[in-house]
Order: C-alpha cells, then sequence, then structure tokens
C-alpha cells in the first residue's frame, strides 16, 4: 500500500492546485482552489483531473499552464478547507506519527504531529471587517498537533470493530465536519480524513510466556459541547456534557500463526461532567473550580443525553433482549460544607426522576457514590483504591467486555473455524470479524469536569480489566514471582471447574475416548493439554490488596498502561483547561520503587485543577473550537456567504460563441476574454458602436454576479461607458439581466463585480416606476424586492458595451460570470439520494395539494385599539375583535407554501389584502399608517403569498401609493438604526438555537429527534412573559412537557454579570420577572448601544443601565422586522426549492442518473476507435440554438447525454412538416474531433425520413468561422444497402444499438460542431408513396442521440508569438498614448447633509460655474450582510431531497443587494432634472470610481441620493457614527454608508 502523500502548488496567475495521491485509491487527483471565489474545482475527468500518478499529474500541470509554479508545499494529509472570503485556508498535516501501527484487522492509526495553514488570497472584492481578519488569524492559531488522530482506511468514529463504512463516521466525533465539507461538495469525501480530537496510542510488551501483545488505548471527545473549564460545564442545548469522553481498550496478539483468526479483546468506557444544567462561578479574571447548578428544572435533557448512549451501545446487549446497563461512577465530594455536595445531591435526583418516569426504558441507570477526596483522608490510599475495587466489581463483571476474531483473506477453510459474521468495512484489507461475546453495558466516571479524579479512577478500573482481558486471550500476565495458593501438601490449589474461565480464541475442549477425561486443543500452536488455559478465578484482582495485586501481576503491561494514561490525561487537559494534566502519583501507585504511605499527603489536594487560565483565554479558545466546527458561522464572519460562488466561465470550459473583432488577433487567443488565467488581458477592438461578447458557461447554473476586469492604456475613455447583459440557455432564449449599467472610469486592472438580479416580470417593472422615488431607500429591508427568475440551467451569456467615444477605439479586459450550478452530482454522492429517490420525490411534490382554508391571525403592536383578524380565505371574510397586548403573538405559521398552490392566490388573496388595508386605513377617511401597522400589512401579504407586482397592482387600481405603505417611510433613521441592531442580534441567536438543535439529533432514533425542539418554518412564536420586559426571545416553547418537566429556553448566556442584578443576566428587571420561572440565565438586548465596561473589584462587568432605561417598543419593533425577515426568508426558500425542482425534473426526463445496463462496456463500444471519448455529453456540452421539436418528443438535450441512458424508447424527434434542422453543439472543451456517431431509435427509419447530414467543424458559430467537412447522403447508402441496418424496427437481441458514424476526412481541433440534417424530398418529386397511417410513420427527422467522438486537447489559451514585434510594438504605443481630456475638480462652495448623510447636497461656487462632465468617489468599505433566519426541517433524514436542496443552496445567491447614488440637478429657472442612477459596484475599499454624466451638466446646486436595499449591508459595531443634527433630532448613519465629504465633482479641461 503506499503512503499518502499531498501536493500544493502556488501559480504565479493566482491559482492553488492541490494534487492528491491517496493511500485508499490507485489514481491521483487535481482539485484546483479558484484565485477568485475560493471555491474547489473538481470534475473528475480522466486525463484532466485524474491521473495514473502523482509524476504524470504534475507533468499535466506544467504543460498546460502558463503560469509558473511559485511555491510547492509537501503534505501527509489533508485536514479541511475553510473559505472566508478574502482568503482561503487549507489545512494539511505536515508531519503525522504513527501511534498505532497495525490494528487487528492490518489498519494504522496516525496523530497529527505538525500542521501548516495554507493562506490563498482571494481576488473577491467583498468588504470584510476587522474583527472577520482577527477571526480568521485566531482560527489559524488553534492548537492541533498531538491532539488529533485519524485512520485513513477505516472507521473509528465507532467501537471496535465498526461494522459502518469510512464514508458514514458518527458525527459526534467528527471534528473537521466543517471543514471537510467543500470536498464533500466536489464528490471527494475520502481525500479529507475524518479527525478525531482527543489520544491514540499503542504499547507493546511480553506475556507471562514471552508473546508479544498490544493494547491501544483510544479516546474520543464529543465535539456537541465544545468548549474550556469555564464555558463548558455540564449539559448545553445539544444535550451534552462538556469534555465528554469516549474511551476504548484493545487487546490483541501481536502475531497469530499463518491461516489462524487473530484474537482481540475490546473495552469501552465514558468519562464526563455531570450531564444536569449547571455552570462554573467565574470570579475576578481566574476560573474557579465552584460549579452552581441552576435554580430550576437542572434535569432537563438529562434523558436526551442518555438516549444517546442508549443508540450508541445498546445493540450489544439487544441480541440477549436486556436493558443497556448504565453505571454511574459519582467521584464528587459528598462530606457536608463542601460546594461539591449540592452537584451530586442533584445528580442523584436527576437519576430518581429518569427513572420513575421511565423516560429511559431501554437502560437501567444506575449511581454509586464515592468520595474519593473524604476516603484518602479516612482510609489512606492502598484502602481507597480497595474500597473502589470492591465497589467497580460487580458492575464490571456483569457488564464484561467484547472478544472476537478478526479473519483475513488468508483463513483457511478449517473445520474448527467459524465465519465471520461481520464483513471488514476496511478500504484496503478484506477479511471479516466474528464476535463472540459483547459488552453489556458501560461504566461512566465523573466528577467537577472529568479531569484529574476520573483519570485516576478509570485507571484503576482498567488495570483490572487488562488483566482480565489478557486472560481470556490466552495471554497470561500473572508474575514470575507469584506463588498461587498451595495446598496443606505443597501443591497447587486446583480451582473447581466452574471457577475457569471461558477458553481463549483458538481453543477447544475435548473428552478422551478412552477415559473420558478432558482435554484442551491448542488450534494455534497445534497442542493438546490436559490443564486449562486460564486455570484462574476470572477477576481474582479484584479481592487482592495493592501489595498482592503488584505481586502477582507482570510490571511492564502496568507501566505500559500508565504512561498511556498519563499522555492521555496531558492531552484532555490541554484542551479543556489550556495547560496539562495536575498528575497524581497515584497512578503509579504499583511500581515496585513506590512508598505507598507517601500518597496520603499528596491526594488530599486531588481536586480536579482549577488552573489559574483566565476568562480571557477559555473565551479565545472557545470560539477556535467553535470556529474550527463551523459554530456560529454567521456570528463570526457574518459578511461571508456560508457557501461560495463557482466560476462558470472557467477556462478552457467556458468559450466564445462569436467572433469579438480584435486590432492585433495574434497577441490574444480567440478565448481570452474568458476563461484565461491571466488577469493582464487587454483586447483592443477597432472604432466602431456596441461591441457583443458570447460566452457559453462551463456548466449550466444560475448567473449572480459578473466581473469586469479594466484594461486601459493611460486613456481611460477607451475602456466602455457602459454595458447590457443578456443570459438564457441559448443564444434565441436570451432574457434581459442588467440594462444600462454605467462603467466608472478608474485605473486599469481594477475588478469590478456586479450582482445580477436576474430577469423579472416587466409589469412588475412598471409598477415600480410608478410609485414614489423614495421607495428605493430601504434601511430596515427590501420593500420592492421583486420576484426574479430562477433558472439554474442557464449556459449562454451575452455582454453588450457601449464606447465611451465612437472615435476611440475601445479596450476590454477579462469577464467572469459567477454563479451556482444545481448539484444534483452532489445529491447522490454526500446525501446517498438515488436518482429514483429524486424521481419520486418529484412526481409526489407535483401531485402534493394543501388545500385552500386557513385561518391568519395578523399581529398588532398598537396598545390602545388592537385587531384579531380572522380570514376565512374562501369566504374572505373579516371578523374584528379585540384583544390584550399581554397576548400579542405577531408570528403565527406561514402559510405562504399552502397559498402558493392554491387557485386563490391571485383572487382571493387579493380581494384579502384590499380588505386588510382598507381596515388598517380607518375605512377609507385617509388614516395614516404607523410604522407597526405597515409591518403588519407586509406580514399578511407574505403570508397570503402576494408578489410585489399583485401588491402594487392591487394598491393602484384603489387609488393608493405603495410608497405610502412603505415601513421603511415611516421610522426616523435614528430610530431604524437602532432596531436594525436589535434585529441583527436576535437573529443571531436564531442561528445560534438552529444551529444547537441540529446538533442535538446527532447520534438519536429518529423517534428521539422528533421530539427535539427545532426552529422550522412551523414555530415562530416569540413571547415575552412580563409586559415591561425589553427582552423578547425566540422559539419559546415553555408549554412543551417532557414527563412532567417543561424544557429550558434557548439562549445564549453572556460572559460577564450585571452591576444591579449581580446576576448573569443584565437585566434585574428581566432577572426577577422571568428567571424566577424559569431558572435559565438571557440574553441581554443592550447590545446595540455598546453599554461600557465597569472594573468593580478587579472584575470587568457590564453596566445594563441602557437595557433597564431603554424603550419597550423597541424590541416589539424589532421582532415585527425579524418577521418580516423570517417570512421572506421563506419565500426566497421556496422559490429556490421551485427553481430547482424544475431544474431537476428536466434533468431527470434527460436519463441523467438513470444508467441502463448494457452487454456492451465503455471500452467495448464499436464507434468508438482507440483512445476516443465522447466529447460532447451534456451538461457540459449544450446546443446554444434552439431547435424545432415537437411536443410528444424526448427533450432537445437529451441528444446529448450518454448513450446508456433515459428510457430505451423514447427519443427527439422534430415537428410534422419541418423537414431542415440544424445543430449547433458547443463541445465541453476543446477536443480533436474525429467523427459524428447517431444511435438510431428504437422505431427505426423509412425511405421517408432518412435525413441528408451535412457538418461543419470550428471555434465559433459564424459561417465564416468554421470549415465544412463533408456532406452524408445517407439515403443513398441505404439504397446500396451500406446502411440497410438502420431501417425498421430492431431485430431481436440486437447488440449494440444502431447507430451511424460519420467518419472526418481528417481530424478537426475545434469548439464547436454544427450539423444541418435535411429529408431528400426534392428527390423524391413527382413519386407518389403510401399515406402513413401513425403519427410514427409521418415522414419527420428524429434521433435517439448524438455522439460526437475525439480526444480532449488541453491547449494553452495565452500563446504570444515572440516574432510578431511590430503588434507587440503598435500595442505599447496605443495603451502610452496619452488622453485628449484631463479630469478636474469642480470648487463647491458648500455642502449640506440631510438624513444622517444619506443625501448631501452640494453648491458649486459661483465664480467656477462650469458644466460638470461627472462625479466621482473612492469605493466604500462595506460588509454585505449574509445572515439570515436559519429554518431546520423537521424531517431528520438526510435522503429527503427538499432537506438535502436547503442545504446546498443558499438564499443568499438569488437576492442581489446593489447600492446606487442618483443624482438630480438643481437650477433656479428649469425643474430639476434627475441625472441618473449610478450602481456602486462591488471593488476594493479606496478605489477612485469615476462616474461621467451622459451630457455635461451647467448647474449650480446638485443633489446625491444613497439609494438601493441597504438593510442588505452589515453596520459594524466598531464603526464610525455620522452625526447630523436635523432640527431637534439626532440622526445617526454608519460612516460607511454616508456620503458626507465622499462625493465630489470634476469637469474635462484640455
Amino acid at each position: 500500500m503506499r503512503k499518502t502523500s499531498v501536493l500544493i502548488l502556488e501559480l504565479e496567475c493566482g491559482e492553488v492546485v492541490i494534487i492528491t495521491s491517496m493511500a485508499t485509491t490507485k489514481d491521483t487527483h487535481i482539485v484546483t482552489i479558484d484565485p477568485i471565489t475560493g471555491s474547489l474545482h473538481y470534475k473528475g475527468r480522466q486525463g484532466f483531473e485524474v491521473f495514473e500518478s502523482e509524476d504524470k499529474a504534475l507533468e499535466f500541470i506544467t504543460a498546460t499552464s502558463k503560469a509558473m509554479v511559485k511555491n510547492t508545499i509537501h503534505g501527509k494529509a489533508i485536514l479541511g478547507y475553510a473559505n472566508l472570503g478574502s482568503m482561503g485556508l487549507l489545512l494539511i498535516a505536515t508531519k503525522l506519527h504513527i501511534s498505532i501501527p497495525k490494528l487487528p484487522s492490518g489498519d494504522c492509526v496516525n496523530t497529527v504531529v505538525e500542521t501548516k495553514w495554507v493562506k490563498i488570497p482571494l481576488q473577491s472584492h467583498e468588504f470584510q471587517s476587522k474583527s472577520e481578519e482577527r477571526n480568521a488569524m485566531d482560527l489559524m492559531e488553534i492548537a492541533i498537533d498531538g491532539m488529533y488522530y485519524f485512520c485513513e482506511t477505516r472507521d473509528i468514529t465507532r467501537p471496535f470493530p465498526s461494522t459502518i463504512v469510512l464514508e458514514n463516521p458518527d458525527q459526534e466525533f467528527v471534528w473537521n465536519e466543517w471543514l471537510s465539507s467543500p470536498f464533500k461538495a466536489i464528490g471527494l469525501q475520502n481525500l479529507c480524513v475524518v479527525l478525531l480530537q482527543g489520544f491514540a496510542e499503542s504499547k507493546t510488551f511480553s506475556d507471562a510466556n514471552g508473546k508479544k501483545v498490544m493494547v491501544a488505548l483510544t479516546t474520543r471527545r464529543s465535539r456537541l459541547h465544545p468548549g474550556t473549564h469555564s464555558l463548558a460545564c455540564g449539559l448545553n442545548h445539544s444535550y451534552s456534557t462538556g469534555n465528554e469522553v469516549e474511551c476504548e481498550q484493545l487487546v490483541w496478539p501481536y502475531t497469530m500463526p499463518l491461516g489462524r483468526p487473530l484474537p482481540f479483546s475490546v473495552y469501552l468506557w465514558r468519562g464526563g461532567p455531570i450531564p444536569i444544567w449547571c455552570e462554573a462561578d467565574i470570579k475576578g479574571t481566574l476560573v474557579e473550580t465552584n460549579i452552581h447548578v441552576h435554580e430550576t428544572n437542572p434535569y432537563v435533557g438529562s434523558d436526551i443525553y442518555f438516549r444517546r448512549l442508549i443508540n450508541r451501545y445498546y445493540s450489544n446487549a439487544n441480541e440477549k433482549n436486556n436493558k443497556l446497563c448504565i453505571v454511574c461512577i459519582n467521584l464528587l465530594k459528598t462530606s457536608i460544607g463542601e460546594p461539591e455536595l449540592q452537584l451530586s445531591q442533584h445528580f442523584q435526583e436527576a437519576i430518581n426522576h429518569i427513572k420513575s418516569n421511565n423516560e429511559v426504558p431501554n437502560a437501567n441507570l444506575c449511581l454509586m457514590n464515592y468520595d474519593w477526596d473524604a476516603n484518602t483522608r479516612v482510609l489512606g490510599v492502598p484502602n481507597t483504591v480497595q474500597g473502589l475495587w470492591q465497589l467497580l466489581k460487580d458492575p464490571t463483571i456483569g457488564i464484561g467486555f467484547g472478544m472476537g476474531e478478526y479473519h483475513d483473506l488468508n483463513i483457511g477453510k478449517q473445520r474448527d473455524i467459524k465465519k465471520p459474521d461481520i464483513p471488514n468495512k476496511g478500504l484496503i484489507y478484506g477479511g471479516g470479524f466474528r464476535m463472540v461475546c459483547k459488552q453489556e453495558g458501560v461504566l461512566r466516571f465523573n466528577c467537577g469536569n472529568s479531569l484529574n479524579r476520573t483519570n485516576v479512577a478509570s485507571f484503576l478500573a482498567i488495570v483490572q480489566v487488562l488483566m482480565e482481558q489478557c486472560r481470556r486471550l490466552g495471554l497470561p500476565l500473572d508474575s514470575p514471582k507469584y506463588v498461587p495458593p498451595l495446598s496443606q501438601e505443597g501443591s497447587p490449589i486446583e480451582p473447581p471447574k466452574e471457577a475457569f474461565g471461558p477458553l481463549p480464541p483458538g481453543w477447544e475442549e475435548r473428552n478422551d475416548f478412552v477415559t473420558g477425561q478432558v482435554f484442551y486443543v491448542d488450534h494455534n500452536l497445534r497442542t493438546t493439554t490436559w490443564c486449562h488455559p486460564c486455570p484462574d478465578k476470572p477477576w481474582r484482582r479484584f479481592d487482592m490488596t495493592i501489595d498482592e495485586f503488584r505481586g502477582c501481576s507482570m510490571q511492564a503491561p502496568i507501566t505500559e498502561l500508565e504512561d498511556l494514561f498519563l499522555k492521555a490525561a496531558d492531552v484532555h487537559a490541554m484542551l479543556y483547561t489550556s495547560s496539562k494534566a495536575t498528575q497524581s502519583d497515584i497512578i503509579q501507585i504499583f511500581g515496585e520503587q513506590v512508598n505507598i504511605e507517601s500518597k496520603s499527603v499528596s491526594t488530599n489536594r486531588l481536586d480536579d485543577q482549577s488552573g489559574c487560565a483566565s476568562v480571557l483565554l477559555d473565551s479565545t479558545h472557545q470560539k477556535q473550537q467553535e470556529m474550527f466546527l463551523g459554530l456560529r458561522y454567521h456570528q463570526y464572519f457574518p459578511s461571508i456567504p456560508s457557501q461560495p460562488f463557482q466560476v462558470l466561465t472557467r477556462g478552457p470550459f467556458a468559450s466564445l460563441l462569436k467572433c469579438v473583432p480584435n486590432m492585433f488577433p495574434s497577441l490574444c487567443s480567440q478565448n481570452a476574454l474568458v476563461g484565461s488565467k491571466h488577469k493582464e488581458t487587454i483586447w483592443v477592438c477597432p472604432c466602431s458602436g456596441k461591441v457583443e461578447v458570447a460566452c457559453v458557461l462551463a456548466e449550466a447554473g444560475h448567473v449572480c454576479q459578473v466581473i469586469l476586469s479594466i484594461a486601459h492604456g493611460l486613456d481611460d475613455m477607451t475602456y466602455p461607458v457602459s454595458f447590457d447583459l443578456h443570459i438564457g440557455r441559448n443564444m434565441d432564449e436570451l432574457h434581459l439581466a442588467l440594462e444600462g449599467i454605467k462603467i466608472p472610469r478608474c485605473p486599469s486592472g481594477t475588478q469590478l463585480q456586479y450582482q445580477v438580479p436576474r430577469a423579472m416580470n416587466l409589469d412588475g417593472m412598471l409598477l415600480t416606476k410608478g410609485t414614489s422615488e423614495e421607495k428605493a431607500w430601504n434601511f430596515l429591508y427590501d420593500f420592492e424586492e421583486h420576484d426574479m427568475e430562477i433558472d439554474f440551467l442557464t449556459q449562454v451569456v451575452v455582454f453588450t458595451f457601449h464606447p465611451c467615444n465612437t472615435s476611440l477605439p475601445m479596450t476590454l479586459g477579462k469577464l467572469e460570470v459567477l454563479g451556482i450550478s444545481l448539484p444534483w452530482q452532489r445529491l447522490c454522492k454526500e446525501f446517498d439520494i438515488s436518482i429514483d429517490t429524486i424521481t419520486s420525490e418529484l412526481n409526489n411534490s407535483s401531485q402534493r395539494n394543501d388545500g385552500v382554508t386557513h385561518t391568519i391571525v395578523p399581529p398588532t403592536s398598537n396598545s390602545n385599539s388592537t385587531h384579531q383578524v380572522n380570514i376565512d380565505i374562501d369566504q374572505c371574510n373579516i371578523v374584528l375583535a379585540s384583544k390584550s397586548l399581554g397576548n400579542w403573538k405577531p408570528f403565527v405559521a406561514s402559510n405562504f407554501e399552502k397559498c402558493q398552490n392554491a387557485s386563490f392566490a391571485t383572487n382571493g388573496a387579493i380581494a384579502t389584502y384590499i380588505q386588510l388595508v382598507t381596515t388598517f386605513c380607518n375605512n377609507g377617511h385617509g388614516k395614516p399608517l404607523t410604522y407597526q401597522e405597515a409591518m403588519e400589512l407586509e406580514i399578511m401579504r407574505l403570508r397570503l403569498g402576494l408578489s410585489i407586482a399583485q401588491r402594487n397592482s392591487s394598491l393602484i387600481s384603489k387609488a393608493q401609493d405603495p410608497a405610502s405603505l412603505n415601513p421603511n417611510q415611516l421610522i426616523h433613521l435614528g430610530y431604524a438604526i437602532q432596531v436594525q441592531n436589535v434585529t441583527q442580534h436576535l437573529t443571531t441567536i436564531a442561528q445560534a438555537k438552529a444551529e444547537d438543535k441540529k446538533l442535538a439529533i446527532i447520534g438519536l432514533q429518529p423517534e428521539d429527534a422528533a421530539n427535539i425542539e427545532v426552529l422550522d418554518e412551523q414555530c415562530h412564536q416569540i413571547e415575552c412573559t412580563h409586559p415591561n420586559c425589553n427582552l423578547w426571545l425566540l422559539h419559546q416553547t415553555v408549554n412543551k412537557v417532557v414527563g412532567n418537566e417543561p424544557r429550558p429556553l434557548d439562549c445564549i448566556p453572556p460572559l460577564m454579570k450585571c452591576v444591579e442584578c449581580k446576576q448573569f443576566v443584565p437585566c434585574s428587571r428581566c432577572l426577577s420577572s422571568y428567571n424566577n420561572t424559569h431558572g435559565l440565565p438571557l440574553a441581554c438586548t443592550c447590545l446595540n448601544f455598546a453599554p461600557p465596561l465597569k472594573e468593580e473589584n478587579n472584575n470587568m462587568v457590564l453596566s445594563c443601565k441602557h437595557c433597564v432605561q431603554g424603550p419597550d417598543h423597541l424590541v416589539k419593533d424589532a421582532m415585527l422586522l425579524v418577521s418580516i425577515h423570517m417570512q421572506i426568508s421563506m419565500r426566497h426558500r421556496m422559490r429556490i426549492m421551485a427553481a430547482a425542482t424544475k431544474a431537476l425534473k428536466e434533468l431527470v426526463s434527460l436519463g441523467l442518473g438513470a444508467q441502463r445496463e448494457s452487454p456492451c462496456g465503455e471500452d467495448t463500444l464499436p464507434w468508438l476507435h482507440s483512445g476516443e471519448i465522447s466529447v460532447a455529453e451534456y451538461p457540459n456540452a449544450t446546443f446554444v440554438t434552439s431547435v424545432p421539436t415537437a411536443n410528444e418528443s424526448a427533450p432537445l438535450q437529451s441528444l446529448l447525454t450518454p448513450w446508456n441512458m433515459g428510457s430505451h424508447e423514447s427519443f427527439w424527434h422534430a415537428p410534422v412538416g419541418v423537414h431542415s434542422v440544424e445543430f449547433c453543439i458547443a463541445l465541453a472543451m476543446p477536443a480533436f474531433v474525429s467523427g459524428v456517431v447517431f444511435i438510431i431509435d428504437i422505431c427505426g427509419h423509412t425511405n421517408l425520413d432518412i435525413p441528408i447530414v451535412d457538418i461543419w467543424c470550428g471555434n465559433m458559430m459564424g459561417e465564416k468561422e468554421q470549415n465544412h467537412v463533408g456532406c452524408w447522403d445517407i439515403p443513398n447508402l441505404v439504397e446500396t444497402g451500406i446502411a440497410q441496418h438502420i431501417c425498421g424496427p430492431p431485430k431481436l437481441g440486437e447488440v449494440p444499438p444502431r447507430h451511424v458514424r460519420f467518419q472526418f476526412p481528417t481530424t478537426m481541433c475545434c469548439r464547436m460542431v454544427r450539423l444541418k440534417l435535411m429529408l431528400p424530398f426534392p428527390r423524391l418529386q413527382g413519386k407518389s408513396f403510401p399515406l402513413p397511417t401513425t403519427m410514427v410513420e409521418m415522414p419527420s427527422i428524429h434521433l435517439k442521440k448524438i455522439i460526437i467522438v475525439g480526444k480532449q486537447h488541453f491547449v494553452d489559451d495565452m500563446l504570444m508569438p515572440s516574432s510578431l514585434h511590430s503588434e507587440k510594438s503598435a500595442l505599447r504605443t496605443f495603451l502610452e498614448t496619452p488622453p485628449h481630456l484631463n479630469r478636474s475638480e469642480v470648487q463647491v462652495e458648500m455642502e449640506t447633509a440631510l438624513e444622517g448623510g444619506r443625501i448631501v447636497e452640494q453648491l458649486v461656487a459661483a465664480s467656477h460655474m462650469t458644466n460638470v462632465a461627472g462625479f466621482w468617489l473612492n469605493s466604500p468599505g462595506l460588509c454585505r450582510l449574509q445572515s439570515k433566519q436559519i429554518l431546520l426541517s423537521t424531517c431528520h433524514s438526510w435522503k429527503r431531497l427538499d432537506v438535502a436542496l436547503s442545504s446546498c443552496l443558499d438564499e443568499s445567491f438569488i437576492t442581489p443587494a446593489s447600492l446606487y447614488i442618483r443624482v438630480i440637478s438643481l437650477q433656479e429657472i428649469k425643474k430639476p432634472q434627475c441625472l441618473g442612477d449610478y450602481i456602486i459596484p462591488i471593488t476594493k475599499a479606496g478605489t477612485p470610481l469615476y462616474f461621467d454624466f451622459q451630457e455635461p451638466v451647467l448647474a449650480r446646486r446638485f443633489v446625491f441620493k444613497l439609494l438601493g436595499n441597504i438593510s442588505a449591508f452589515a453596520h459594524q459595531a466598531n464603526d464610525d457614527v455620522q452625526q447630523v443634527v436635523l432640527g431637534k433630532d439626532l440622526s445617526l448613519l454608519p460612516r460607511s454608508l454616508s456620503l458626507v465629504d465622499k462625493v465630489h465633482m470634476y469637469h474635462y479641461v484640455p
């Protein structure tokens, strides 16, 4: 078996290439990290991403890439990858230690000794805050070396031997689940190892007979409650404890005779804190061990914790129909006055509560208390150890341990060897396992935080188990000095036969045929003996004293076990307390030179190490672990999307469809504008009008963004002034996505990024333009967000550039298209969803009908007169009823999905909405709406499923201006900022809750997981129990009951105390009114005010005076905004699901993934010659023009799907009467095409529908750019008998499919192939033929498949011949030509700011009146807000299609948000003139952007307004605030959004 090798190449063009040769595969894979978005690219194409060896892969990279290799990094394993916006972080292991060289199955376990974070700068210009950059640096400083391990060949997340494959590990123990997700998304799950946190190491020693024995200690730390000593105590909202560890001791002989199975023994135990709700007490800046229990309901979730243990271990006892025995060994101090006494009492009450309510019916829970500290003081160490043994004796013997055998492929067929019943799931070694007996329970040791006392007690128990494991394996560990008890005659006392233990593996008991005496056969060594191989009494050492144990046992095995436990203790202490363990000498108590009595002094201080770790250090380590796991992602990286965009114009797969004129054609390849790896590309078009650049994408996908690379010389007027964008599935089905986008003048090499909102309904656009212009100012949410079209099968993009000056040549730079492709292959690989499952669910979704009658209760926030509107959708009746504010429930389950599918969506729902508007507007008396009422109307509109266009049209029909209902216009700007900040804080809480619930269902059965509270679209209740409290918590479910105890609220406990209440809740009013009821810490709502820190007794505490004094309606208004976000998020998700489902239906109808069985393999296909492949398979290849297709025909793209996919009976055919069709096919990549193959459908041809075929090849669509290959007269070939086989139905058993190959005279290197098929009706003129009687018999062009055969051609797309010095010189001269006009700043006499700097008015100095040509500003540094409402489905099966799609597709992709500046000139005589809207592209912060007006304007006053969806951009807490006094009000606007002192005007001078 070869060793895994990782080679990372950093190219000069910015790309990073990962070359991996895995030990588990024979191939070498190439994965490319895109330098723009940081996404991983891999399609599994042989010869491009898959090679036979690392040398061939490296040779390919150096041969096909013009960029030189800048840096090379060698690694041993890939641990993960994180895309963090401005950088990509690749984590690799550079040094490994083989900690377990060879498990019984032959696999090895590696410990990560040295790691390296490879930092990859990305060209994305999305601005990130400084806090995000600091968090990325903190992530890179996390301690990894020596504390993580993995196995490449088998699953070790479960007890040995695991019956599950490596690709499906137990998620509870996979610490790089988030970091490995990018590799899973590209179908290379095994490329990133499964990383476990903890300790793994093995030792070798000899038994009493000199045989070598292996013992391996493996500890697995759970990731469900990550954190440090002060922050991860007791249960969390995932119902797991901090520092929860599963330990495994595996023992087996080092070697066995050839042909014999290898026996092994495995024992499991656990350690962890008490599974109840408790917290560490924080005093000053140090963390102390005092732990206090929550006052009420501290046992909620304890039953779920034990259910998780049952699901993991119950299979061991299930065969005997027994209950799982869970024995908790409680080592807390139980003496009166000890702080831990309360913990111990609560633990006992929790166990009693669970048992009395039968909450864990499949387990026998037992709690045993053993106060180690008190016993040591009173009895001394030896007696304390002996007392612990007596306590553990019965449960340890009752639980036992596992015994099994490993059968490799060399095992002979001997009658004494039973067949294995468990197949080996490893990737390398075969064979199987046979379990002789299984462990029937688990011991769980606990103390305050599961460190020192737990480690000592577990060692003392495991040393007993080790002795018994070796005895059962026939590997005795009795000391040579040991003298067994003698009889009076001096002979050893023979124990009774019933005292003998079971025979070791490979032994057999037989009876002598003559005497009947029992003898024993050792099949391992092929010997016999009269003596029992295990004459000792089982578990006899439990009854010994320390001296007796030491005297009868070999010292070497105990010493090796001591060393393993000491090392493991250091690892867990470092992870939990950031310091090494406070080791106790008790672990070395069995040493020969150890003074036992001295232990009584040292063990008096055997407390769990309180450590001196500071709160700040603990919080840093907590944050690092959460980021490493991908938790709280939207809190640490709010501006970074959870999934990166894909570059859809990635070369060499994307290509131009039409020729773009170029003054220097020899200096650039034809596809230099798209797919090029060189940013410095400059394409010079001759003087003319507009220029079109049409390209076919590398793969089908939804287009989200475009990037323009600015390219020009000294004169920036040569770059286009504006551009349009059309997108579609082919050139005949294009839709306008962007129109008239003005491009600013900026330095050459600048990359401008534009959002693509996609085509919208024309009526919606007209309605938008008909409303007030101030509608565009959306600080809270986008009031005018239209339902844009989403198409995951877009493959053609056309840019139209307009020149700034038609007398000057136009220069263009590299063009990039970003988007997201439909992950249909990922659904099948990562989520294990078969094509049949997809087809079944798609059919069910199309037939689903939820009905149309619902009751909707809208919220209201008017404290004086509130309304409850009960709506019956069918009858459209409205009944008003009053209710009190205390019962206000603004969040009711949404009926959007039901309304969307109902027929009344455009009738009854609109009528209902109009009646609601009339009611809120006081029945048409002109009562102005309040912010709360407008928000309630928007919530109702979203619940009714009405689009923006439907809302606007219905309001305009009733003479109501939609802008008057815009909540963004009904709230003061300063107050809106406060509402937005509180909303963001509540959204963060919701995201944390959703993550906790997602973790909580790990390890549970579906019926148990169904009881876990999950935040989804059906649970949006947000209430407060106190009318004067500002704090509103998400997803309050106190009324749900488990047994007789209510569940706790899920919220984020703060790390600091309040000055007023001295509690963990920063609001004394919240504490007094709420905490007495539920007893849990709450989160503070004063974060939006950034309250100061005060120092009290050397303790930094949080003052919440602002929270106490804050207005009650602030949070209530924020909750309305949260509701809007939830409803919009649901609508986005449903639209994504609808578009993805539609695209999946089309792919399934094409037969993708449904591969038919064929008697001939790929290597024996008759239409493929040596080394040829199909170079035009959908979706990598596509038709770039539309083709007439009959209604009952198979889809057009089915012609390009693989030949053995799809239904055998389906085929494509043109409409009847269409006698000629043309297919223009864009190949998957450049290829040497040698021929075209037609697969004949099941009907075959007749003499009426046999076509004549013309073929052209080229690199562009135009006829001038294509070469005619030849014309094939198939009817003539049929008449001569050469192609007679294509006529009529196929013969019975005909293999392979009938086909016709059109062999090219010479191989053609091309990107496009054009086929023209024409029925030969002219030659049939004057001839009569029988009239067809069926549709199939009617003459029409029809085919089954089109296969273009050839070989892939990897070319350098940027070749520059060195001989063309004249063109190089001419290009250099052109670029160095100075501009004819220069910009000069216009002097401004006065600037006035309005609305906090969103609007500025500038007055040009009267002495410097001139024609203003435009304005400029530096690109602002804005963080695009990516956080959203996380909605978890109540379905816990990842094989559900909708759940899988939700995890693969991010809703932020379809909600592009842009800011733009509207410029208005004010003149004394003329009316105000709008000079246009100028979109601010995303580019590097501080880049100067010069926007030219369409014509120079002579005026003194200019108004600049910042418009757009402001709510989509984050406002950092540390952002400076622009304060502008407006009368008596004070408006606050973050400086990053303010236009004050940022906009400058200019004019041109010669």
